[in-house]
């Protein structure tokens, strides 16, 4: 009678699928097991020979301990992604799994360091299809009184939010329509924004206005029905609310609108390079002020397509990109003062690659060099 694996957990081996964007075919494929009986170790019911459990852990590219580990308990909040309608489900998993990666690697951190004291505003929504433009615009301005903010612009919005508790990471989701997505936590009790670093049309001016609109999300959704999310009408609904609190939480009416002097182009790339706010977001921004008509927006937007700036406008190479930087100070602090690169690999249970990507950490941060190379051998292998 064949051996199983004692401790073997099936919903680390469907976590590890999800993760690398591979399904029960997939995985069939990789280790020559009938899908019956992957479905089987997914499920709990049967657990892998130790021959078949070696090749799960190297087909996956993960430690062999990943799979004997407890699963981490699962969220009752909404996940928010940016555009549900443009991403595919297996791209949302995946991206969902690194994300429950990082929720690990969260609670791992928790046991050596003091995170930052959240300072959150509980606007207490009851009903958040019910706010209007003006109440959006006004707790726009709520958050940035609590924050000691003043109405100019906000030099990093990425620093911003870790220094009030969230936190944030950014990594590859190969998803064409996925810029970011958020969760508040009910777990771990904090708010969780996750931005996309491997799309080349996506600028730093971007970059920040996902962050902000992530928070709204935050802000007004987190208590919505999940089922909401699959609604097409009010997830437009939702979107079209944090679109416009991002516009006016990093466009503050009280003093944005005092600079639009002229509303040329000329004159926008000089706003865009004060306020870090793309050009077309700040037309659109203008528009709700009534600083411009429709008629004047639209032209704008056709010299822009005329001067070929839809995809990429002036400044766009010069505005860096904002980093996360809360996750690499803990790893950094932990490695200096507590763990060895061997006993912090040892306790979370990932290989370095994953860990650095996924906490947005410098490549060579954990490196071990005969691990690094041959995941990396590995992944492109398996075009992971």
């Amino acid at each position: 009678m064949k051996q199983g694996t004692p401790g073997f957990n099936g919903e680390r081996l469907k976590l590890a699928c999800d993760i690398r964007g591979v399904n029960i075919a997939g995985l069939q494929g990789m280790i020559e097991i009938s899908r019956q009986m992957i479905s089987l170790y997914m499920s709990g019911e049967k657990t892998p020979a130790p021959e078949t459990f070696n090749k799960i852990a190297d087909k996956l590219n993960f430690p062999k301990e990943f799979f004997l580990r407890n699963s981490i308990a699962e969220n009752s909040s909404p996940v928010f992604y940016r555009s549900m309608s443009y991403t595919t489900k297996i791209q949302r998993t995946s991206a969902r799994g690194r994300y429950i990666v990082l929720k690990e690697i969260f609670a791992f951190l928790e046991q050596y360091i003091d995170p930052v004291y959240l300072s959150f505003p509980d606007f207490e929504i009851k009903d958040p299809y019910k706010l209007t433009e003006n109440d959006i615009d006004s707790f726009a301005n709520q958050v940035r009184k609590l924050w000691n903010l003043n109405y100019g612009p906000i030099s990093n919005i990425t620093q911003l939010l870790e220094n009030k508790g969230v936190i944030m990471t950014g990594f590859q989701m190969d998803a064409e329509g996925l810029n970011a997505f958020s969760e508040w936590d009910d777990i771990t009790g904090r708010p969780f924004i996750i931005l996309n670093f491997d799309k080349s049309d996506i600028k730093a001016v971007r970059m920040r206005f996902n962050a902000a609109h992530e928070l709204g999300h935050l802000l007004f959704h987190s208590n919505v029905d999940k089922n909401d999310l699959t609604n097409s009408t009010k997830f437009k609904i939702q979107e079209n609310q944090v679109n416009r609190f991002a516009s006016s939480f990093l466009l503050p009416e009280s003093t944005f609108p005092i600079e639009v002097k002229w509303p040329t182009l000329d004159n926008f790339v000089d706003l865009k390079k004060r306020w870090k706010v793309s050009i077309q977001a700040m037309i659109m921004r203008c528009e709700q002020l009534g600083i411009i008509t429709e008629h004047q927006k639209t032209n704008l937007f056709i010299n822009i397509s005329k001067r070929h700036w839809r995809m990429e406008e002036p400044l766009d190479d010069i505005i860096e990109t904002e980093k996360p930087l809360f996750l690499y100070k803990a790893f950094k602090l932990i490695l200096n003062e507590v763990l060895s690169v061997d006993e912090l690999l040892h306790q979370l249970c990932y290989f370095p690659i994953d860990i650095q990507e996924i906490a947005c950490l410098p490549e060579n941060m954990l490196h071990k060099k005969e691990i690094y190379d041959i995941m990396e051998i590995r992944r492109k292998k398996d075009n992971f």
